[in-house]
């Protein structure tokens, strides 16, 4: 047996699903979970980097009692869909576990697709006047649970 790296004062070594590992306290801020714990709902314990350790859970919503730590989640499908005939104003979310927001983006008004391609608006040709008019996109930022496959939680 390998002996796994890591471990402080006090940490008991544990040979989890995937093999061993040392039962720290998860470092989340206010979490009062452990890496067994973790283990036991089928988890594997994830360093942040910056703001601690949290559990990466294979599922769409937090097990039950366990939080969701700020946005770290992982959705399936592509990293971005939708948007206008310039390629703009794309939906997106993390195909990568991470801490990002799933966006979605839709026109902010009636979209006629012709037209010039520079702006960071839909750009709709206006009929009878010949000019153009922008609509910009509007944008709900959410966690939604629809097609997401991992979420950290503590």
């Amino acid at each position: 047996m390998t002996w796994p790296d890591g471990g402080a004062a006090g940490d008991t070594l544990i040979m989890g699903v995937t093999g061993p590992y040392w039962n720290s306290p998860l470092t989340w801020a206010g979490s009062v979970r452990t890496a067994y714990d973790c283990d036991l709902i089928g988890g594997t314990v994830y360093d942040t980097g910056t703001t601690g350790t949290i559990c990466r859970y294979p599922g769409s919503t937090p097990y039950t009692g366990w939080t969701q730590a700020a946005s770290w989640q992982r959705y399936s499908g592509d990293a971005s869909w939708g948007g206008d005939a310039c390629g703009l104003n794309k939906s997106s979310a993390p195909t990568s576990f991470a801490n990002q927001y799933r966006v979605t983006k839709a026109n902010s008004g009636t979209l006629i697709t012709s037209g010039g391609c520079s702006s960071s608006y839909w750009n709709v040709w206006s009929i009878p006047n010949n000019n153009y008019s922008h609509y910009g996109a509007s944008s709900t930022v959410s966690n939604t649970t629809t097609d997401r496959v991992e979420i950290g939680i503590y």
